[in-house]
């Protein structure tokens, strides 16, 4: 099976157990099991989920000798374990045991698409899109606010945007929204994304 095919599974099985419901997170040093009775509980449980999953892969990124001893084949899984164990003390239950899971099954290469494929499920059982902002120098407070807000419409979502500056971008911005990219100037993506609601909602009038 394909790596990507692979860590999406594996991101789809974390996901839909951290969203069961009667389920909530609380840290492994409790002792407790991570059970609760609301949906709420089980929304705060994602969220940590998340959240936890983030902060260990930005520590991969940032402690090379971390990721090495996780990676290395003559290092036992046990003191693979271990070593996971006390980097991500106080992180739950249910994020530890995903973790070891990957070391026993030696997928722990995975982690990062896992990550990737994750956060996305959980924005979108959260209403959330993340739209990648390239431009080749920052945008204006107004700008911005014109891009979330038509962006907010097209997608009936609440927008996360993330930016990027590149003075060699050609076109002055580009905006990516999952596998859809729009290049141009700000009024060039501003007129496509209204003229994408037009054409779905016809009595959409124009600005």
């Amino acid at each position: 099976m394909l790596a990507g095919a692979l860590a999406k599974r594996y991101a789809r099985a974390l996901f839909e157990l951290a969203t069961l419901p009667g389920v909530a997170g609380e840290p492994a040093t409790a002792g407790k099991p991570d059970v609760a009775g609301s949906p709420k509980d089980s929304t705060k449980l994602l969220d940590q989920i998340d959240a936890e999953l983030k902060e260990f892969s930005a520590l991969l990124g940032d402690n090379r000798q971390l990721y090495t001893i996780l990676n290395h084949p003559n290092i036992g899984l046990s003191d693979k374990k271990t070593l996971v164990s006390r980097v991500c003390e106080g992180y739950s239950r249910m994020t530890l045991s995903f973790l070891s899971l990957l070391i026993e099954s030696r997928r722990q290469n995975l982690f990062g698409a896992i990550v990737r494929e994750f956060g996305r499920m959980a924005d979108e059982s959260r209403h959330v899109v993340e739209v990648n902002l390239t431009s080749a120098g920052p945008l204006t407070d107004m700008q911005e606010k014109e891009l979330i807000k038509a962006l907010s419409v097209q997608t009936g979502s609440a927008i996360r945007l993330i930016r990027a500056v590149d003075a060699d971008l050609i076109g002055g911005v580009k905006l990516r929204i999952g596998d859809t990219v729009i290049d141009g100037s700000v009024q060039t993506a501003l007129r496509k994304m209204r003229s994408d609601l037009r054409r779905a909602v016809p009595s959409i009038e124009s600005p």
